[in-house]
């Protein structure tokens, strides 16, 4: 008879990470005045480097490395340049499918950048409810996670941590009202390689303790 391991999530999840004051900061520092539009006027995705704002969220993600070096059992060996991400409202998914590390190449998975653990810290709140705050709140913008069907809402100063491996393809869901903002950086770490066997259980018991 076989023993499913026990519950140990691949997420790592920090609410708070940053307070709602600064979540507005960093927007006023990185938002667009004259967003990029496409052929039809539409407004469209765009990424900004903000040397400040990335300072601040490093130095406080510096504090907990010791935490996701334990979780993950690695090595930590450095962070890419924190890119600031906007979603304006979009026609159908904000952003398609995708794997932080690889690309699906000749009917496999082929790992094509250096990297372990994908960050994403949002600087806005999911709201579904009339009216909705435009400064602080978006309607749409989940995070999903298609191979487990499940999402994850935007949590204004929440930073969100898991493996940028194949097995956590993500894509952004329809913004139906507002723009979505967050921070994504990626993280690297000395010859680890994600391994779903030491990591149990389903997503409902995954974020169990933030329900």
């Amino acid at each position: 008879m076989s023993v499913s391991a026990p519950v140990k999530s691949p997420f790592l999840v920090y609410q708070d990470f940053i307070s709602p004051k600064l979540c507005e900061q960093i927007i006023d520092k990185i938002s667009l005045v004259e967003p990029t539009t496409d052929d039809d006027g539409f407004p469209v995705k765009m990424e900004r480097l903000n040397a400040e704002s990335q300072d601040i969220i490093f130095s406080k993600f510096k504090e907990h490395i010791p935490e996701v070096e334990s979780h993950y059992n690695l090595k930590y060996r450095g962070t890419e340049e924190i890119l600031f991400q906007y979603f304006p409202v979009s026609k159908g998914l904000a952003e398609e499918p995708n794997c932080a590390n690889s690309k699906y190449l000749r009917k496999k998975w082929v790992k094509v950048k250096d990297r372990d653990i994908t960050g994403i810290l949002w600087l806005k709140d999911f709201n579904a409810n009339v009216p909705i705050e435009l400064k602080t709140e978006v309607y749409g913008g989940k995070l999903e996670f298609p191979q487990y069907n499940f999402s994850l809402h935007p949590q204004r100063g929440t930073l969100v941590l898991y493996p940028a491996y194949p097995h956590f393809i993500t894509a952004i869901s329809q913004i139906l009202v507002g723009e979505l903002y967050c921070a994504r950086f990626e993280i690297s770490a000395e010859n680890w390689l994600y391994q779903p066997a030491n990591f149990g259980g389903t997503w409902d018991q995954w974020f169990k303790e933030y329900a």
